[in-house]
């Protein structure tokens, strides 16, 4: 069963541009929004649950339960929505949540739907793939790309209701987090849809983090780990 929480009307948003990403086999899509959302200061506008699940986040001396979220940007140019979530759906779940959401947004007159993530790694350069489906349209991409978990659904749902649909994906190994394709992905995105991100500042702020990971060795990783461990508990 959906259960959903609106903090304002989604029936005065009109032509907004989606842009989703779900944990996959890797983090680097949501880690995207996640950053989007961040930097655009964006407005939380709906909160999904679809499944109860055995894991909370203990912060600051709250709880939070996992959820599916759903944030809008106004900006000169368009409305854009953000939908993202702490977890991948379970597959029986896929079908519905995707129906739902997708027949939730043609309602809305959705311009187009964007999905960022991750695919299985077929070579053995991780390569980033740039995809196009439009439901009036023929691709000129002769290869097979498989599209995974709920990016799955929600790409068949969007389709079947004539929603064009654009995907940046990259291929991954598990449990992977790739800042330098969460970097390219905000840059394509800011100048393609006019999200006004200050670029010198994500720059910087890139190189910060590159900079700290060539300065952590094993040995200092495992110290960290030991010293501020935030995994899972149980």
């Amino acid at each position: 069963m959906i259960k959903a929480k609106f903090f304002s009307e989604i029936e005065k948003i009109n032509k907004p541009t989606i842009i989703s990403a779900f944990p996959t086999i890797g983090f680097s899509g949501k880690a995207c929004i996640d950053k989007l959302v961040e930097l655009t200061n964006s407005k939380l506008l709906a909160q999904f649950d679809i499944e109860k699940l055995p894991i909370v986040f203990v912060s600051k001396g709250k709880i939070e339960y996992p959820s599916i979220k759903l944030y809008h940007k106004k900006n000169k140019k368009e409305n854009i929505l953000f939908l993202t979530a702490d977890y991948q759906p379970h597959e029986r779940n896929h079908s519905d949540f995707a129906e739902y959401v997708i027949k939730m947004f043609k309602k809305i007159n959705a311009k187009q739907l964007i999905i960022v993530g991750e695919i299985p790694q077929t070579t053995k350069k991780m390569r980033e793939v740039r995809l196009e489906i439009h439901p009036k349209k023929s691709s000129d991409l002769n290869e097979k790309i498989p599209i995974m978990g709920f990016n799955a659904a929600l790409i068949s749902s969007a389709f079947q209701n004539k929603i064009p649909i654009s995907m940046i994906l990259k291929e991954s190994k598990p449990n992977v987090l790739d800042i330098r394709f969460v970097r390219d992905s905000i840059k394509e995105l800011s100048k393609k849809l006019g999200l006004g991100i200050n670029l010198n500042k994500l720059e910087k702020e890139y190189l910060k983090e590159m900079s700290k990971i060539k300065e952590i060795s094993l040995k200092d990783a495992e110290q960290i780990i030991a010293k501020d461990s935030t995994g899972y508990i149980g």
